[in-house]
């Protein structure tokens, strides 16, 4: 909270980087479905703080690795059925997500601020919410185009110095 004798402010920035999405699945009708999914992504990270109080100001600038591990279950519901070459669906789903953090290296650190764990790690509940097409290639076979969004308390907010503001979304 910022006040006229102290201003903190945390926050962190994530790079895209590689994700691959494992699953399978059977179909219990036309329009409905069932899968199970294996996904492993992993970013860099940049987490930067400051604090500035009647006494001085400090600050630190961290650079990061970071991988995640989920296995989710999903519900499907599809807008077509299975004879057609390509169905639209909704899905959601949940399961447990696993992060680990690691340092690479401080940018830049001057003052009293704690840095972040040099490796820190969390698991997880998650609800994970998706829109997709798959696109028919063979009998048993198809090309998947989806967006998803993975929700799960952060575990990055935790580690930061000072606190993050809202759990940092």
């Amino acid at each position: 909270m910022f006040t006229a004798s102290r201003s903190p402010v945390s926050l962190y920035k994530p790079e895209n980087g590689p994700a691959f999405n494992f699953f399978g699945g059977v179909h219990l009708t036309d329009f409905l479905s069932v899968q199970g999914n294996y996904v492993f992504n992993r970013n860099d990270l940049t987490l930067t703080a400051s604090q500035i109080s009647e006494s001085g100001g400090a600050f630190y600038e961290q650079s990061r690795t970071s991988s995640q591990h989920a296995v989710i279950g999903d519900l499907l519901l599809y807008f077509r059925n299975r004879q057609t070459w390509f169905r639209p669906y909704l899905s959601v789903g949940s399961g447990f997500v696993s992060l680990e953090s690691r340092e690479t290296r401080v940018l830049v650190s001057q003052g009293n601020l704690t840095l972040p764990e040099r490796r820190f790690e969390s698991t997880r509940p998650a609800l994970r919410v998706a829109v997709g097409i798959d696109f028919r290639l063979a009998a048993g076979w198809a090309f998947r185009y989806s967006f998803s969004e993975t929700l799960r308390r952060n575990a990055i907010s935790g580690q930061l110095s000072p606190p993050g503001q809202r759990n940092l979304a």
